[in-house]
Formats: structure tokens, C-alpha cells, sequence
């Protein structure tokens, strides 16, 4: 199977060059920053937008399947008076620490990250201290036998460091893809990691088509599974 990966769109995918491919996969961030007045009127305006434009992109698009998750600015999967109607509102299978078999081949997705500023679907601020519970509690989620794993955030030390330094990824999260070895991890969150390396055997991409200038100027990447 041949998978394009992308993330951190903030609704500019359809500005991207789209390769060839049977699978596309978005790991986050796919909908537009908007001036708003708060989490709500953002969660409202997105999810017009995914109903609107973004469905009617997705449906032009030559893919078997679109497979997303949220990201920290995707307020129209968190806010709870939009989520539910945003699930079933996008031309693309939504994933939410949830499982979904293509021909054979396993995804699982989920939109968690470490706590970051005051965004969208941080795990707790006192994770680190209390040692992890809630991200041990998200990520012993995902089961064994994986193929392709998409989540928003990095783990820890892998394509994570912010432009002040700072290495942002989940530990845990790292943990538990070196013990279920999924062939592919997807990820992005943090635009300047773009690219791809292997650790253990495993592909991780972070997959971020934005720059840190929110220019849409990343290639998506795509891997062979």
C-alpha cells in the first residue's frame, strides 16, 4: 500500500502538490486558524469550513481513503457542542485513539499531545510530576499489531524540538511505539521537525506541510507499506 502523509495543513492542503497514492493520511491540524472570539465561535467557523470547502476538496481527490485526526488547534472535534456533528461532518474516515483495517492494513489514531499552551487535547499539565497517568491511560490504548500510526504529537526526542530547544514529544508515547513496532508513524505538531527518520526499524515522519511561518511549503511525504 502507498500512503501520502501530511499534517498541519491549517486549511491550506489544497494548496500542496497531492502524489499519488491509495491512502492519504492527516495527522492533525488540518483546519484554518480563524480570528474568533474564542474556542466555541473557532470550533463553529471550522466546522462550516469542513462541511463546506474541505469536504468538497476531499471529494476531488483520486484517494481510497482519507484517514485524519485532530490536532491542538482542530476545535471543532473538542469543543463539545460542535464535536459530534464534526465527526461525521468530513468526506474522511476521523480517528479518535481508534483502529480502522484497509485492505489489510491497520491505522490507528489518535490527536493527544503533552500539555501545550492552552490548547486542544493536551494531556494533563501535571502528567510529569504524578508520573504519566493520563498519558498512560491514552496511549496503552493503542493496540498490538498497528501498522500505521498517526497521532498529532511527536514522541519524545523524535523530530520534537521546538525552535527555542525545547523537546516537546511524550515519553511515553515513545514507549509504547518501540514496544508495538508499528511499520509507520506519522506525526506533527511541531512544524520545524519536518522529515523522516527510522529508530529500531520503525519509520517515524513528522509530516507537517506547514513551515514555522505557517507557509505551506512541505512536500507530503509518502511510504511505502
Amino acid at each position: 500500500m502507498r500512503i501520502a502523509a501530511t499534517s498541519d495543513c491549517h486549511g491550506m492542503l489544497d494548496q500542496a502538490v497531492m502524489p499519488p497514492a491509495d491512502v492519504l493520511v492527516i495527522a492533525g491540524d488540518y483546519a484554518p486558524n480563524f480570528a474568533s472570539i474564542g474556542e466555541a465561535d473557532d470550533a463553529r467557523k471550522q466546522l462550516e469550513w469542513a462541511k463546506g470547502p474541505f469536504s468538497r476538496f476531499l471529494r476531488s481527490l483520486p484517494y481510497k481513503k482519507v484517514v485524519l485526526v485532530a490536532g491542538n488547534h482542530d476545535w471543532l472535534h473538542f469543543v463539545s457542542e460542535v464535536k459530534r456533528t464534526a465527526r461525521h461532518a468530513i468526506e474522511a474516515v476521523y480517528l479518535e485513539d481508534g483502529l480502522v483495517d484497509i485492505d489489510g492494513v491497520k491505522f490507528y489514531g489518535s490527536p493527544w499531545q503533552p500539555w501545550f499552551y492552552d490548547w486542544a487535547f493536551n494531556l494533563s499539565r501535571n502528567d510529569p510530576e504524578r508520573d504519566y497517568p493520563h498519558a498512560r491511560k491514552i496511549w496503552g490504548q493503542i493496540p498490538d499489531g498497528v501498522d500505521v500510526l498517526i497521532t498529532h504529537g511527536p514522541p519524545l526526542n523524535i523530530r520534537d524540538q521546538c525552535q527555542d530547544g525545547r523537546r516537546v514529544g511524550c515519553p511515553i508515547l515513545r514507549d509504547r511505539v518501540l514496544q508495538i513496532k508499528p511499520k509507520l508513524h506519522v506525526f506533527g505538531h511541531i512544524h520545524g521537525g519536518y522529515g523522516a527518520e527510522k529508530v529500531d526499524g520503525i519509520q517515524f515522519a513528522n509530516v507537517a506541510l506547514c513551515n514555522e511561518e505557517y507557509k505551506p511549503v512541505n512536500p507530503i511525504q509518502v511510504f511505502e507499506i
